[in-house]
């Protein structure tokens, strides 16, 4: 999956997109289960406010490699 230990893997998208989008229904699910799996660890996941244009929120993940 990954090639190197100690990596970062960081996902930034409009917040709306984990509902709105069928592909991103199920990607905070998937996150964790690699998370739960021990291949990775999250290091943060922050919504920020006026991501995109005035009034969408973003949503950031950062994990790193285990």
């Amino acid at each position: 999956m990954f090639a190197h230990t100690g990596g970062y893997v960081i996902n930034s998208m409009r917040l709306e997109y984990l509902v709105t989008v069928p592909e991103y229904r199920e990607m905070q699910a998937h996150m964790q289960k690699l998370e739960d799996a021990g291949l990775w660890r999250n290091i943060a996941r922050i919504v920020t406010d006026r991501f995109y244009e005035t009034y969408k929120q973003g949503f950031t993940t950062v994990f790193q490699k285990l």
